[in-house]
């Protein structure tokens, strides 16, 4: 997994501010479209073309909500982040 440093993005959920990536899977930078799980509160986005966090459309929410990837992620997410 390639950690890498983005613009600052704001978390539309809980305000968290992002200055830094991992990809998981893929390219080498996040791409429109590609999945954005919030370190902080778990929130879902997809990134738009201008790099920034946009809502996920009903479709989206539909692929990744039995994605094993995402699941993944979360359940690695969670064990490491505690409320």
């Amino acid at each position: 997994m390639k950690t890498m440093p983005l613009p600052l993005i704001i978390c539309p959920s809980c305000g968290y501010h992002i200055t830094a990536g991992a990809l998981a899977f893929g390219s080498n930078e996040p791409n429109e479209g590609d999945i954005s799980i919030c370190l902080k509160c778990g929130h879902l986005s997809a990134f738009d073309a201008n790099k920034r966090l946009r809502p996920l459309t009903d479709d989206e929410m539909i692929a990744v909500a039995g994605d094993p990837r995402v699941i993944q992620l979360q359940k690695a997410r969670a064990k490491v982040i505690k409320p």
